[in-house]
């Protein structure tokens, strides 16, 4: 899991939907039930409090205290920052264009998908992929730098 800080709070944001539903095979409590049905339906755009309430039998007063109680976020903020997860990591791995990462993660509107995007991590997602791949440039030039220096 990674995890992010918003207001000094600690939240729990799913790397992946298999570590989750791995983590909440059973989903015995409400927190793990919630989390459990947000990991494996995050990527559908229309997602809602109201369809986790329906599907979980919680209340959707209750699930928003579950939120705010255990994550120090809001069910919107935490849906979110569980998708910007998922599009950080193929923003890294994969060369699928960033419309075609929006969509798969649940955003249906590449413009609002951009501007979400800026507010939580402060440029695009493509700048967000170009500073990967300097990074990773960098790395490797230092990495020739070590090894050619002990080669010779």
């Amino acid at each position: 899991l990674l995890i992010h800080f918003l207001r000094k709070r600690k939240v729990v944001i799913p790397y992946s939907q298999l570590e989750i539903i791995e983590r909440y095979p059973d989903s015995s409590s409400k927190v793990e039930a919630v989390v459990v049905y947000m990991a494996r339906h995050y990527s559908k755009p229309e997602l809602s409090l109201i369809d986790v309430q329906k599907e979980t039998g919680i209340s959707s007063r209750e699930i928003g205290l579950i939120f705010k109680n255990q994550f120090g976020s809001s069910f919107k903020k935490y849906l979110n920052l569980m998708r910007l997860t998922e599009v950080k990591r193929l923003l890294k791995e994969t060369n699928e264009t960033i419309s075609v990462i929006a969509y798969k993660t649940g955003y249906s509107n590449v413009s609002h998908f951009n501007r979400v995007f800026k507010s939580e991590e402060g440029m695009s997602p493509k700048d967000y992929r170009e500073k990967l791949r300097w990074k990773f440039i960098a790395t490797l030039i230092l990495f020739a730098s070590i090894v050619a220096f002990w080669v010779i």
